[in-house]
């Protein structure tokens, strides 16, 4: 499941919505201090997390997990970017969580190029199991993100006829893009995707469920 609650101010429900989805990962974005505060009730359910107790940049990606995470790493301050190790069943499977910026500007344009650029070599420095989980301000449509796929070996799933649009919540499902993404290695492939209530977010939650 990924997250982004920078606008959320229904903690509660959102809460319920989680138990309800029972998801086994789950990456949230965009964290204020006071919804750091909030989801540290969660600790219950998921045990495992990259660390909830530091302060975190508005980027910053915070993993929370049924299963042991391992080997947690910020990888890139600039460019906010994390890098973990879920054990499931004695398999090792890496997950990178990441926000990188929208390029509407100039500014916004090339530090969202560099970050790419970041993810791109963190991706391609990683053997194994690959997930990559967050926010990638890019649509399944643009040059950018197809070429990133065939440049980093990874794989997705998009349907045009069930589309699962992420962003932005203030306009009807069918109106917006997906910018949120869950991004994978040869050995899994998707069972099932959808968005979710996002309880005031500016994204729709994406839940993915993958085989492995």
């Amino acid at each position: 499941m990924i997250f982004n609650t920078g606008l959320i101010k229904d903690f509660k429900n959102m809460r319920k919505l989680i138990l309800f989805e029972k998801p086994d990962i789950i990456q949230f974005q965009e964290v204020s201090s006071e919804m750091q505060n909030k989801i540290k009730s969660l600790n219950s359910l998921f045990p495992y997390n990259t660390g909830i107790n530091k302060p975190k940049h508005r980027f910053d990606s915070v993993i929370f997990s049924k299963y042991p995470l391992k080997n947690n790493t910020i990888e890139d301050e600039d460019n906010h970017s994390i890098l973990t190790t879920l054990i499931l069943n004695n398999s090792e499977l890496n997950v990178v969580g990441i926000h990188l910026r929208n390029s509407m500007h100039q500014a916004d344009y090339n530090l969202a190029i560099k970050g790419m650029e970041h993810l791109k070599t963190l991706v391609q420095n990683i053997n194994g199991n690959l997930i990559v989980i967050g926010d990638l301000n890019m649509t399944p449509a643009s040059k950018r993100f197809t070429n990133f796929l065939k440049e980093t070996n990874l794989y997705t799933y998009t349907s045009y006829k069930h589309p699962t649009f992420t962003w932005p919540t203030l306009l009807p499902s069918y109106l917006g893009v997906q910018i949120d993404h869950v991004l994978f290695s040869k050995n899994f492939k998707v069972i099932k995707k959808k968005t979710i209530n996002h309880f005031g977010s500016d994204h729709r939650p994406l839940i993915v469920d993958l085989a492995y």
